[in-house]
């Protein structure tokens, strides 16, 4: 008899020659074992040692595997040699019926029908399938489980009642899949084989498979006998994870609620040297560890993404989150003095928030400033009375004499801070009254705001929030709405601190505007604003799957700008078309219209309250200039003669009449 281990050729030609060829007799539409296998099958007590002779001469003959030999238990009425020909006649069947058919099913089904303990046939049929670690999703083990859970309904709907599986029958089924790589047929046999209600007593099982460093097949078992608790993250957790196979490990951590701490803390210790925690996971070395990916970089990004996945406290990763706030300051360090586009007031602002009482950030704030500009870091040196052992070894505090304070005071002129009114604007400006903007900080104001805005044909949306330098937590602060007359300003912060505040009135908002298929939704670079507005308030968590009629105006224009050229004004420089200098929405307001944004008040305090006047104009200008941006296409696709409507339907995202 042929074993599973000899059908391991790379064709269905090869595989068929090391299939035992047994012919497949039909009568009607059943399929059945020829009469001299079923007499083989029916073998009197003098040929049993016999055959028990030629098994073992077999087996002795078989490839060995990467484990031990998985020994089934007999029943009464179908004996090994019986089911394994039925095994051998139902790999030929699934061969040559092209990897599946009603032939294969009949078969595995009567062979279920035909044993005194259909587990353990179906068990047995599986584990000796020729694919069976070959972790294919088509293969004969996978349909083999797939059958025998069918037939297991039919049983019951039958019989009003499921076949009993022993305990041993169950220790043995778990012990064959233990390594099967397919997640699939390891949950399936653990459920139909009743794993679960026996999970302590199959405790050795996974513990054998962590002495064998086998931690994948581990961590899967362990999943599917819900044995949560019950191990310690050194045992296949961090071992998953610096083999880089952290979604594995995740379906662990899941499910015990204790552990992610323990995993996050202890990854957030080894930052920066992360190859030293491989000496506390393992006494021995553990195999396949992606040293590439044992960097301090790699190792805080998956910190995050686990302290954000289970909703850790920052507490929990100190290291890792003062890393991000260095990363931060560097931020505000370079957009203050390399770009420029932080003014002094919106600087001192965030910088405060920045560092607040750390003392570790206080010294790299100093540090930074020190390489752009000493006086700035003289100042906040003396400002948080940071000691000089503490200071920066190359820092040398700039001493200014009174004399040069009182010629600073005489060298700056006051007429130089008064801005002349015939000189050349400088960013492009709003073209609406300041009292024409509304802001709106309670749900009873949201009402009325709603009254207007649902009427409309066309809004501009955008949304602010806190400078964050992690973007998959940053809330909303302001979420702006702009008509053609007005424009609504929603302080979201305070919204959602209301005591009333209720996923009703988020789908309320949902309703009128954002799912409103009347309502022609623009932005620029939507998709970034959903997900923080999804996270804002109760009620918009599926914004996204709700949001409809809709036009991003960059997608929108890069659309133009590749198809139709002649978009592009005649005035505009080569430097305006490539967009060096300003980029995103303010290039293209100053490609179109000639001046770009001012975007200084992008990187200020947007939960401070009250805002400044100028951030109120700067917010509701970035959702205004979005209708100015879509009629003055729209007018000049009529100019061109180019068919509006056609261009917007290939976007797939407005509404076209």
């Amino acid at each position: 008899m042929a074993s599973y281990e000899d059908f391991d050729s790379d064709t269905d030609e090869e595989l068929l020659k090391d299939v035992v060829a047994l012919p497949i007799q039909s009568e009607g539409n059943n399929f059945v074992i020829p009469s001299q296998t079923q007499n083989q099958c029916s073998t009197g007590m003098e040929n049993i040692a016999e055959q028990s002779a030629t098994q073992e001469q077999c087996s002795q003959q078989r490839v060995k595997k990467d484990f031990n030999e998985i020994v089934f238990s007999s029943d009464d009425f179908l004996s090994d040699m019986c089911r394994g020909q039925q095994c051998s006649v139902i790999q030929e069947a699934w061969i040559a019926g092209g990897m599946g058919g009603q032939q294969v099913k009949q078969l595995t089904h009567k062979l279920f029908s035909a044993s005194q303990n259909p587990h353990l046939s179906a068990v047995y049929l599986m584990y000796h399938s020729y694919d069976f670690f070959k972790n294919k999703t088509n293969s004969l083990a996978s349909f083999v489980v797939d059958q025998f859970e069918v037939w297991l309904d039919e049983f019951h709907k039958t019989n009003g009642y499921y076949p009993t599986v022993q305990q041993q029958i169950t220790k043995e089924a778990v012990l064959a899949v233990s390594r099967q790589k397919n997640g699939k047929i390891v949950k399936k046999v653990v459920n139909m084989y009743r794993g679960v209600h026996y999970n302590t007593y199959l405790i050795p099982i996974v513990e054998d498979l962590i002495e064998r460093q086998e931690f994948a097949s581990a961590c899967r078992l362990a999943v599917a006998l819900n044995l949560f608790g019950q191990f310690k993250k050194e045992d296949f957790v961090l071992p998953l994870i610096v083999q880089d196979k952290l979604s594995l490990a995740e379906e662990y951590l899941k499910k015990d609620r204790n552990m992610p701490i323990d995993v996050v803390s202890f990854l957030d210790s080894h930052i920066k040297q992360p190859c030293e925690m491989l000496k506390e996971i393992s006494k021995t070395s553990i195999p396949d560890v992606n040293y590439g990916k044992m960097t301090t970089k790699n190792v805080a990004n998956l910190v995050t993404r686990l302290a954000k996945r289970f909703e850790l406290d920052k507490k929990s990763h100190p290291n890792t989150t003062l890393r991000q706030k260095i990363g931060g300051l560097r931020y505000l360090v370079h957009k203050k003095y390399i770009e420029n586009s932080i003014d002094e007031e919106n600087w001192k602002e965030l910088v405060e928030i920045a560092v607040s009482d750390s003392v570790e950030l206080q010294v790299e704030l100093i540090q930074q400033l020190v390489c752009v500009d000493d006086e700035a870091a003289t100042r906040y040196a003396k400002l948080y009375a940071i000691p000089e052992d503490k200071l920066p070894y190359n820092f040398t505090p700039v001493v200014k004499s009174k004399d040069d304070d009182q010629t600073q005071l005489v060298t700056t002129p006051l007429n130089d801070w008064v801005v002349d009114s015939k000189s050349q604007p400088e960013f492009y400006a709003l073209s609406m009254p300041f009292d024409l903007i509304h802001w709106i900080c309670s749900w009873e104001n949201v009402k009325h705001f709603l009254q207007i805005v649902s009427k409309a044909s066309v809004v501009g949306i955008d949304v602010e929030w806190q400078p964050s330098f992690d973007a998959q937590l940053a809330k909303a602060a302001v979420l702006q709405i702009a008509t053609h007359n007005q424009v609504f300003l929603l302080d979201v912060f305070s919204l959602r601190e209301e005591k009333d505040c209720t996923a009703a009135q988020g789908q309320q908002l949902i309703r009128l505007i954002f799912g409103n298929p009347h309502i022609l939704k623009l932005g620029f670079g939507m998709k970034e604003d959903l997900q923080v507005l999804s996270r804002s308030l109760p009620g918009l968590e599926d914004i996204s799957k709700s949001f409809v009629n809709w036009i991003d105006m960059k997608n929108l224009w890069t659309h133009i700008e590749t198809r139709y050229p002649s978009f592009v004004p005649t005035t505009a420089t080569s430097e305006d078309t490539i967009q060096e200098k300003h980029k995103g929405l303010s290039g293209l307001v100053k490609l179109l219209f000639g001046l770009p944004l001012d975007k200084k008040e992008q990187f200020s305090d947007w939960q401070k309250r009250p805002l400044r006047k100028s951030q109120l104009i700067y917010a509701a200008l970035d959702a205004f200039c979005l209708l100015q941006l879509y009629d003055y296409l729209q007018k000049r696709a009529g100019t061109l003669e180019i068919n509006w409507w056609n261009l917007l339907k290939k976007l797939g995202t407005a509404r076209c009449y």
